[in-house]
């Protein structure tokens, strides 16, 4: 299961929800009732990454290091 963040048109609130990802698309505000939030492009951890300092450099450029 991941954790998804998504913003509701209708009262404006911003929730997280952990499902699986079939089902990210189906999400529902807690607070309202929308079914209609916006998911948003959220930041991901990669273990070992966060706590580095920036001494790992990983380039998703062809050729890169």
């Amino acid at each position: 299961m991941a954790l998804y963040e998504y913003d509701c048109p209708g009262c404006g609130r911003l929730f997280e929800k952990r499902m699986p990802m079939a089902e990210a698309d189906r999400a529902t505000c807690p607070h309202c009732g929308n079914s209609h939030p916006k998911r948003r492009l959220s930041r991901i951890n990669v273990k070992g990454q966060a706590s580095s300092g920036g001494s790992s450099a990983v380039s998703f450029a062809p050729g890169g290091t």
